[in-house]
């Protein structure tokens, strides 16, 4: 169950990891996502980093920066079900909605509720791709098939107490992968590590760099609540409990600043 002893155990983990482990962002693989609680790595291949450039400038500076399998770079990771009880790995279903632009049991409709169902990470995707999330979530689909990736870290617990252990070593590993991917960054010396203006510089050393993209994001979340309050005649307020807070979280979950 538990991956890593140490931060030093992260690199050569994912160096021995190959590349057909990885898999692709589509909906015939919504299956091989696993239902229990671990930790997910997001890849975006190479040929990426231009397709999301249309709107916002998006730099690889430096590679070395993060962990990279084949062509594919880690680009945002995080867990799910380590802050909670045995029944929080059922949430682990809430990731299977990267992967598509039909929400399970209806498709995605243009609505404040299946806005809703959108995660940050889709929806700074979609907000580097387009000016409204919604109405072009087939652009957005498109790009999650062609470029980005997933590897799954998944943590099997049956009983409650299995369940405790489980999160205590999804926990763990999680705080060394965070520290071996801060020391990618901080081990470079004379690297520029701030965001120059109007791109997306690839390590997030400077919280200008989210703000950048965040920025970017809430433009597009924006627009696209203005749109849905306009169809649907709702009040000024309606969906602001929606928008992602624009700030600079700690623990550098975000290699994108998403």
């Amino acid at each position: 169950m538990k991956q890593f002893d140490s931060p030093t155990d992260v690199l050569p983990y994912f160096s021995a990891l190959s590349y057909d482990a990885l898999m692709k962002a589509r909906h015939e693989n919504h299956a091989l996502v696993p239902a229990q609680r671990g930790i997910y790595f997001w890849f975006l291949r190479e040929e990426g980093f231009e397709k999301l450039s249309q709107k916002l400038q998006v730099i690889l500076r430096p590679p070395q920066h993060t962990i990279k399998i084949g062509d594919a770079s880690l680009v945002y990771y995080g867990h799910l079900g380590t802050n909670a009880n045995l029944r929080s790995v059922q949430r682990a279903d809430n990731l299977k909605y990267y992967f598509q632009s039909e929400i399970p049991h209806k498709p995605l409709e243009y609505s404040l509720e299946c806005y809703s169902y959108l995660s940050c990470f889709r929806k700074t995707i979609s907000g580097l791709l387009c000016d409204d999330i919604l109405a072009e979530q087939e652009t957005v689909k498109s790009f999650f098939h062609d470029y980005l990736l997933i590897y799954y870290m998944a943590y099997d617990a049956i009983t409650e107490e299995e369940g405790v252990e489980a999160r205590k070593a999804a926990k763990s590993d999680f705080r060394h992968i965070n520290r071996a991917i801060y020391a990618l960054g901080s081990s470079s010396i004379g690297i520029l590590h701030h965001a120059v203006k109007d791109a997306l510089v690839y390590d997030d050393s400077g919280p200008e760099v989210r703000f950048i993209v965040e920025n970017r994001r809430y433009f597009a979340e924006g627009m696209t609540l203005i749109k849905i309050r306009q169809k649907y005649q709702l009040d000024e307020e309606a969906g602001s409990d929606l928008i992602e807070p624009r700030f600079f979280f700690e623990g550098r979950k975000s290699l994108m600043s998403f």
